[in-house]
């Protein structure tokens, strides 16, 4: 048995690492997440918390609570006007759904006699059959989608107080961190392993400072293409909806294509041809950036090819829900870096 597990002990230590990862991220890490958190923003700010210390005379988690204070405020202002630009926006949409079932049925109109005129079938019948199909579908949504999204108004605002109570917690446990970090750093140092672990977490936090390194001058520069295409194109609100657009293209297998494309269907359903084929071009070119900056800001980044955190994100999202967009490229890192360690 001796044997056995001496010739094999490299794998089998492998192995341990896998399963052990796998249950801390996906059991203990929602438990201690504010702690988690806590730590990530901590540990950075130390060093400029010593020295703000020294020269203010102040406690460290007292600036540590007015530094958390302001980013909170700022974070809280911003989301504030995207949230109300939003609403504006489904406000404007309420009031012209007239004039957009008009742009609409004068589409449909216009596709039908196409038809007609290429396969010689009914434009009518065509224009009928399209309209009626619209209109259960409209009616689907008014008596199933609409009641239960404002039945669920109860768990909404669960939702809003758990995130309150959460932002609360971290921020709190922020300041004890600070307050404390020198004295607890100093004593979990003397735990066996520490120093193995602590390279190990440093190495991956610089692999991860990469990755979203990386994927911020993606968003930047997808961003400024959507800005642009939708300026030329002469959409109202066109930075917003740039910004919006640069950060759901972060996510994955969702894309600019979300918002451009409706918009660029509306465009053409209003008869602004061009405005349309802009917004078009702007998804194809927004689509090439992406394809020829990930590989060399990722994989120059990180070491890890693009199909790689492609993979590792799919994977992620298998296995641990939507969060698994982080957790499963974190997962990924910290077995790499284990297996380069033991091999």
């Amino acid at each position: 048995m001796s044997d056995f597990f001496e010739k094999n002990k490299k794998h089998i230590y492998f192995l341990l690492i896998l399963t052990v990862t796998y249950l801390a991220i996906q059991y203990l890490l929602p438990l201690f997440l504010p702690l988690v958190l806590s730590f990530i923003i901590v540990a950075p700010l130390n060093p400029f918390l010593e020295r703000a210390c020294d020269k203010t005379r102040m406690g460290k988690g007292f600036l540590a609570g007015i530094i958390l204070l302001l980013v909170c405020t700022v974070i809280g202002i911003l989301g504030w006007f995207l949230v109300s630009c939003c609403l504006h926006q489904v406000e404007a949409f309420v009031k012209n759904i007239s004039f957009y079932e008009n742009q609409f049925t004068i589409f449909v109109r216009d596709c039908s006699r196409m038809v007609e005129d290429r396969f010689g079938m009914n434009a009518d019948q065509i224009e009928t059959l399209i309209l009626e199909r619209v209109d259960i579908f409209i009616e689907d949504m008014q008596v199933q989608i609409l009641p239960n999204v404002m039945n669920q108004s109860f768990l909404y605002l669960k939702i809003g107080i758990e995130a309150i109570t959460f932002l609360v917690v971290t921020v709190i446990a922020a300041i004890l961190l600070a307050k404390d970090f020198e004295a607890m750093n100093s004593r979990i140092s003397k735990v066996r392993y520490y120093k193995d672990v602590k390279e190990i977490a440093v190495s991956i936090g610089k692999l991860f400072g990469g990755f979203f390194k990386a994927q911020f001058i993606i968003l930047i520069i997808i961003a400024l293409i959507c800005i642009g295409g939708l300026y030329f194109a002469k959409i109202n609100h066109y930075v917003l909806l740039g910004i919006i657009t640069g950060i759901l293209d972060v996510l994955p297998f969702v894309g600019t294509g979300i918002i451009l494309l409706p918009i660029a269907l509306w465009q053409l359903l209003k008869g602004k041809i061009w405005s349309g084929i802009i917004l078009c071009a702007t998804f194809v070119i927004s689509a090439l950036a992406r394809e020829l900056l990930e590989p060399k800001l990722i994989g120059k980044k990180m070491g890890v090819f693009p199909i790689g955190i492609l993979i590792s994100v799919y994977a992620g999202v298998k296995l641990f829900g939507l969060s698994g967009v982080l957790l499963g490229p974190l997962y990924m890192l910290i077995v790499c870096e284990c297996y380069r360690r033991i091999y």
